[in-house]
């Protein structure tokens, strides 16, 4: 079997047509023989996706022919066999569930800076706030000195 590149990523942004996007979506994703899940909602997108190296570069160039979703960020991982066993895209209420009714996180995001630009930021003592929205598991692991939990 081919090695099987899986990717991660998510974008907040106003996604008012996400009914009209997800059964294209869901068709090109099957076309390429790709699986995992797509979650649209109405402030943005949350995928997870598995399949040969082709079949994801072919969907990311169909997904960035959407301006919205054009750089977003990757977690990109490799195995030697098919995670998922389905494709889904579903409509869902949250990306990400925050569990606030009256926030908009796309009107929040703010700009994307690099590890080595955060560990920067940290040692000049900039003035910044750190929120750490990891779960308990994760913070039990470790955690950011000063962060909000």
């Amino acid at each position: 079997m081919d090695t099987i590149v899986n990717i991660a990523g998510y974008r907040f942004v106003d996604l008012p047509d996400r009914d009209n996007i997800r059964d294209p979506m869901l068709e090109k994703c099957l076309k390429l023989n790709l699986k995992g899940s797509i979650l649209l909602s109405q402030n943005g997108i949350n995928f997870f996706l598995a399949g040969t190296q082709l079949s994801v570069d072919a969907f990311l160039q169909y997904l960035e022919l959407d301006e919205r979703f054009i750089g977003i960020d990757l977690k990109i991982s490799y195995t030697d066999y098919q995670p998922f066993r389905r494709m889904l895209v579903k409509r869902k209420k949250e990306i990400i569930s925050l569990g606030l009714d009256d926030i908009r996180p796309s009107d929040f995001t703010g700009p994307h800076i690099s590890p080595t630009e955060f560990k920067r930021m940290l040692d000049d003592d900039e003035d910044i706030v750190v929120l750490d929205t990891r779960n308990d598991y994760e913070t039990r692991i470790g955690s950011f000195e000063g962060a909000i939990d």
